[in-house]
């Protein structure tokens, strides 16, 4: 969620809950002579100045019983399920103590009220002390400490527990007690006095060479490690004396202990007790909890029955519940908009300048409450309880509001609550009005580009109208064209008085017409009809001039019924090859050839027309052939209609020494005409 905003106060909390309520936090300057807890609420009744109550800052009068201001109340009763102040009675002796429903002491002294939560330190003993503890493997062989047992040294005393916490033994020793271990020798104890065996009971094995601590087979002792048989026995002498190689484990200079219970780390630092798992800080027991920050030291913790027991050099501490800090016992949030208050979120203004929300919390724990919230499943965001959090101008957009509190920093089983509200934008910063506007300038712009298109498709279908007209008057001039030239030839015949070839070449020239007739009326014409044209065109050609080479070549990948060319486009460059190439090498009693070649290219077909004339010498445009300057109008033509490739080229001998009469070449895009 990104919000333009102040984020209140968004530090990591770390404060604490008074413990202690003097004359500073409210307390009466009349003698407290009664306690009772209704309703969720303490109450406290006073000698002359009527009853106070316990809220979250100090003790205040209550307005609740504002008539009883100026009465004595030695009492409480419950009566139809309300708290009734008594002014008769007698007065009771301090200490006053009360515990309530969730296990909160309440104590009473003069001048003071102090309030012990059930998560709160015990001290069990106050003399220095350590634990060890032993499985019931280690314990196999004494029956009577089967199931495991922890070993408690406070001062000279030694107490055994069982798992469950019965004391099972306890024993006072001269001295300080140094070390216990199962050992290949059995449970050994030593002490300043001397060492003991566990025999369902402490008897003395052996006294002398202090030993401070049990290493297996080997004992460490002021001058080093000594066998442990030896030892017991009484018979070592310095040649069984070796250099202690045992080291404290290297610690930094805050952690002064650290001990595995199960699948928890609990460390002991100048912070106080940290109980981590996976990495993770689950919680933490310090000040709050009755447990000062330790010194540097000797620290052990262990687990018996459901508690959590710390020993350390001033005493042991033990926790209910194995340490885990008490759950919030009741909240709700309080919400605002514009610094105003308001019921929920569910009914927002338009765009307001400001919303918030504030938590309220019953507490029966000893422990810091930690908090987060976060937005529409993103990142979670630290705050503190205490403190409001304020948006300010919070953006439009529909929001999914995940709040936790709770007493441990892991928040397993915290107490959750999860809203949905939405901040609406004025109208006209609205997505759908905005949205709206859009389209309707889009449809402005599309209607528009489309009458344009309109317009273009319109003008290009005039244009191309205007080219397929230009193209059929192109066409029909090539017939007469070509009639004229059929006709010249016939009279000819008729001239030279031969009527046999004037007869034999109209009838041909029928043949060709028919398929020149045909072209003529359509854009388009089949290949095979365009090859069958020039085989005609080249028979009578050869009945009016004689016979020449000639020879047509159609690659095999082209299908000749299935390719579309412009019609009558070849027989004027193949006319113009017989006139200026075929005739002159004739008349000068030279070879005379002619090749067609039809090659497939991407797209269309080459088309070469090849002679072995004179050459081609391009001259101004009223000298070029009338037929080839026709072709080239109407390969420009095609190609603006189609917006494709048609053109023609022509090399001759006279502008490339290296090839030997004329090449005229077209390439057609017959794509564009299927």
């Amino acid at each position: 969620m990104k919000i333009r905003g102040l984020f209140l106060l968004v530090l990591i909390p770390i404060f604490t809950y008074a413990q202690s309520f003097g004359p500073a936090e409210g307390f009466p300057s009349d003698p407290v002579i009664s306690i009772a807890w209704h309703g969720e609420r303490l109450y406290l009744g006073t000698q002359g100045s009527g009853v106070f109550e316990l809220v979250e800052d100090g003790l205040i009068p209550s307005d609740h019983f504002a008539n009883y201001s100026r009465n004595t109340v030695f009492g409480f009763n419950v009566v139809a399920d309300s708290l009734v102040p008594l002014t008769e009675g007698k007065l009771q002796s301090y200490p006053l103590g009360l515990t309530n429903v969730n296990g909160t002491n309440f104590i009473v002294t003069e001048g003071l009220l102090d309030i012990q939560y059930s998560d709160y330190a015990r001290v069990k003993f106050s003399e220095a002390s350590g634990i060890w503890r032993f499985s019931s493997t280690e314990l196999a062989s004494f029956p009577d400490l089967k199931g495991g047992a922890v070993f408690l040294r406070t001062g000279s005393r030694l107490l055994i527990y069982s798992n469950e916490g019965m004391l099972l033994d306890e024993t006072a020793f001269k001295g300080l007690i140094f070390d216990i271990a199962s050992t290949q020798e059995g449970l050994l104890l030593s002490t300043e006095g001397g060492y003991y065996s566990w025999r369902g009971h402490w008897h003395k094995v052996g006294a002398g060479m202090p030993i401070f601590a049990f290493d297996g087979a080997m004992a460490r002792t002021p001058i080093g490690s000594i066998p442990l048989t030896k030892i017991l026995s009484g018979s070592w002498s310095s040649e069984d004396v070796l250099p202690s190689t045992h080291r404290g484990a290297e610690k930094n200079s805050d952690l002064y202990s650290s001990d595995v219970i199960g699948n928890i780390e609990y460390q002991i630092s100048s912070r106080g007790l940290l109980a981590i798992q996976n990495n993770t800080e689950l919680f933490s027991i310090g000040r709050s909890r009755g447990f000062m920050p330790p010194k540097p030291g000797n620290y052990d913790v262990t687990l018996v029955g459901d508690e959590l027991w710390v020993a350390t050099p001033s005493g042991v501490y033990t926790f209910a519940n194995q340490g885990l800090p008490n759950p919030i016992s009741y909240w709700d949030l309080s919400f605002e908009e514009d610094g105003l208050p308001v019921a929920s979120l569910d009914a927002l203004q338009i765009a307001p300048h400001s919303i918030g929300f504030t938590a309220d919390i019953k507490l029966s724990s000893a422990s810091p409450v930690l908090a987060r919230y976060r937005f529409n499943e993103e990142d979670w965001q630290i705050w503190d309880p205490k403190s409001p959090v304020v948006f300010d101008h919070p953006a439009p957009g529909r929001y999914e509001l995940d709040v936790q509190l709770s007493t441990r920093r892991d928040f397993y089983e915290a107490n959750s609550l999860r809203l949905s509200y939405i901040i609406r934008a004025p109208w006209f910063k609205r997505p759908l009005v905005w949205s709206f506007i859009i389209l309707l300038i889009s449809g402005i712009i599309i209607f528009w580009q489309r009458q344009l298109r309109q317009k273009a498709d319109a003008k290009l279908a005039l244009t191309e109208r205007l080219a397929d007209a230009e193209l059929a008057s192109k066409r029909s001039q090539m017939n007469p064209h070509f009639l004229f030239n059929a006709l010249d030839a016939i009279s000819n015949f008729i001239f030279t008085n031969q009527p046999k070839d004037a007869v034999n070449y109209m009838g041909k020239l029928a043949k060709l017409m028919r398929l020149t007739l045909d072209g003529s009326r359509s854009t388009t014409m089949v290949l095979a009809d365009e090859v069958e044209l020039l085989k005609q065109y080249i028979a009578l050609c050869e009945l009016r001039y004689g016979s020449f080479g000639f020879d047509m070549v159609v690659d095999d990948e082209i299908d000749q019924f299935d390719t579309f060319l412009p019609p009558l486009l070849l027989q004027p460059i193949v006319e113009n090859a017989i006139q200026h190439a075929v005739r002159p090498n004739m008349q000068l009693s030279l070879e005379a050839n002619i090749k067609i070649q039809f090659s497939a290219t991407s797209g269309g077909i080459l088309v070469t027309v090849i002679d072995n004339g004179p050459g081609y010498k391009k001259r101004l445009s009223t000298d070029r052939s009338h037929g080839l300057a026709i072709i080239e109008e109407r390969l420009d033509l095609l190609s603006k209609k189609h917006q494709s490739v048609f053109q023609m080229s022509i090399i001759s001998s006279t502008m490339d020494a290296s090839i030997s009469g004329t090449h005229v070449s077209l390439i057609l895009s017959t794509h564009a005409l299927d």
